[in-house]
Protein backbone atom coordinates (compact mmCIF):
# COMPACT_ATOMS: atom_id res chain seq x y z
CA UNK A 1 0.00 0.00 0.00
CA UNK A 2 1.00 3.86 -0.58
CA UNK A 3 -0.43 7.03 0.50
CA UNK A 4 -0.57 9.87 -1.71
CA UNK A 5 -2.74 12.95 -0.06
CA UNK A 6 -2.74 16.70 -1.56
CA UNK A 7 -3.82 17.62 2.15
CA UNK A 8 -1.14 15.86 4.07
CA UNK A 9 2.63 14.80 4.01
CA UNK A 10 2.24 10.66 4.10
CA UNK A 11 5.69 9.85 3.60
CA UNK A 12 5.88 8.80 7.53
CA UNK A 13 2.68 6.82 7.01
CA UNK A 14 4.14 5.63 4.10
CA UNK A 15 7.58 4.61 5.91
CA UNK A 16 5.93 2.89 8.66
CA UNK A 17 3.61 0.68 5.60
CA UNK A 18 6.43 -0.81 4.01
CA UNK A 19 8.53 -1.60 7.30
CA UNK A 20 5.12 -2.99 8.52
CA UNK A 21 4.46 -4.54 6.06
CA UNK A 22 6.11 -6.80 3.08
CA UNK A 23 5.20 -9.26 -0.26
CA UNK A 24 2.88 -12.03 -0.20
CA UNK A 25 1.70 -14.32 -2.55
CA UNK A 26 -2.03 -15.87 -2.14
CA UNK A 27 -3.38 -18.72 -4.16
CA UNK A 28 -6.71 -20.36 -4.23
CA UNK A 29 -8.04 -23.13 -6.63
CA UNK A 30 -11.50 -24.99 -6.93
CA UNK A 31 -13.78 -27.13 -9.05
CA UNK A 32 -17.25 -28.12 -9.19
CA UNK A 33 -18.12 -31.72 -10.53
CA UNK A 34 -22.23 -31.78 -11.69
CA UNK A 35 -23.58 -35.20 -12.37
CA UNK A 36 -27.50 -34.47 -13.46
CA UNK A 37 -29.23 -32.85 -10.82
CA UNK A 38 -26.24 -33.12 -8.42
CA UNK A 39 -23.52 -30.96 -8.05
CA UNK A 40 -20.51 -31.93 -5.36
CA UNK A 41 -17.25 -28.74 -5.00
CA UNK A 42 -14.06 -28.30 -3.42
CA UNK A 43 -11.68 -25.83 -3.42
CA UNK A 44 -8.35 -24.26 -1.43
CA UNK A 45 -6.97 -21.30 -0.46
CA UNK A 46 -3.45 -20.44 0.87
CA UNK A 47 -2.90 -16.24 2.23
CA UNK A 48 0.38 -15.59 2.98
CA UNK A 49 1.71 -13.62 5.99
CA UNK A 50 1.85 -10.12 5.01
CA UNK A 51 3.73 -8.54 7.86
CA UNK A 52 7.65 -8.30 7.19
CA UNK A 53 8.37 -8.14 11.31
CA UNK A 54 10.86 -11.16 12.29
CA UNK A 55 9.01 -13.62 14.51
CA UNK A 56 8.51 -17.18 15.22
CA UNK A 57 4.37 -16.67 13.72
CA UNK A 58 3.82 -17.55 10.78
CA UNK A 59 0.37 -15.84 10.02
CA UNK A 60 -0.56 -17.25 7.22
CA UNK A 61 -3.61 -19.35 6.92
CA UNK A 62 -5.54 -22.30 4.76
CA UNK A 63 -8.96 -22.67 3.72
CA UNK A 64 -10.21 -26.17 3.18
CA UNK A 65 -13.38 -26.08 1.53
CA UNK A 66 -16.56 -28.55 0.16
CA UNK A 67 -20.08 -28.36 -0.65
CA UNK A 68 -22.91 -30.73 -1.81
CA UNK A 69 -25.85 -29.19 -3.74
CA UNK A 70 -29.10 -30.28 -5.95
CA UNK A 71 -30.08 -28.22 -8.62
CA UNK A 72 -33.81 -28.94 -10.02
CA UNK A 73 -35.74 -26.31 -12.03
CA UNK A 74 -36.73 -23.58 -9.58
CA UNK A 75 -35.35 -24.59 -6.78
CA UNK A 76 -31.46 -25.58 -5.03
CA UNK A 77 -30.81 -26.30 -2.21
CA UNK A 78 -26.76 -26.48 -0.95
CA UNK A 79 -24.44 -26.97 2.22
CA UNK A 80 -20.75 -26.00 2.14
CA UNK A 81 -18.02 -26.52 4.52
CA UNK A 82 -15.39 -24.08 5.30
CA UNK A 83 -12.53 -25.34 7.31
CA UNK A 84 -9.71 -21.91 8.19
CA UNK A 85 -6.58 -23.19 9.68
CA UNK A 86 -3.93 -20.13 10.87
CA UNK A 87 -1.77 -19.10 14.04
CA UNK A 88 -2.36 -16.61 16.37
CA UNK A 89 0.11 -14.63 19.09
CA UNK A 90 -1.35 -13.80 22.57
CA UNK A 91 1.26 -11.94 25.05
CA UNK A 92 0.41 -11.51 28.60
CA UNK A 93 -1.17 -8.26 29.64
CA UNK A 94 1.14 -7.78 32.65
CA UNK A 95 4.17 -9.22 31.67
CA UNK A 96 4.30 -8.46 27.93
CA UNK A 97 8.25 -9.34 27.35
CA UNK A 98 7.33 -12.91 28.37
CA UNK A 99 6.89 -15.32 25.78
CA UNK A 100 3.80 -15.02 23.80
CA UNK A 101 1.31 -17.89 23.74
CA UNK A 102 0.97 -18.98 20.18
CA UNK A 103 -2.40 -20.52 19.42
CA UNK A 104 -3.04 -22.93 16.39
CA UNK A 105 -6.79 -22.15 15.29
CA UNK A 106 -9.31 -24.20 13.45
CA UNK A 107 -12.36 -22.16 12.60
CA UNK A 108 -14.93 -24.74 10.61
CA UNK A 109 -18.45 -22.65 9.27
CA UNK A 110 -21.02 -24.26 7.60
CA UNK A 111 -23.84 -22.88 5.74
CA UNK A 112 -27.07 -24.25 4.30
CA UNK A 113 -28.45 -21.94 1.26
CA UNK A 114 -31.72 -22.37 -0.33
CA UNK A 115 -32.71 -20.84 -3.65
CA UNK A 116 -35.75 -20.39 -5.58
CA UNK A 117 -35.78 -19.23 -9.27
CA UNK A 118 -38.63 -16.80 -10.56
Amino acid sequence: AHLRSNSFNPSQDNADIESAYGQTINYSAGGEFRYQIFRVRAGYAYYGDPFRSPSNLDRSSTQISGGLGIKLSGFSLDFGLVSNQFNTKQFAINEPSQNPAITENQLITGMLTLGFSF
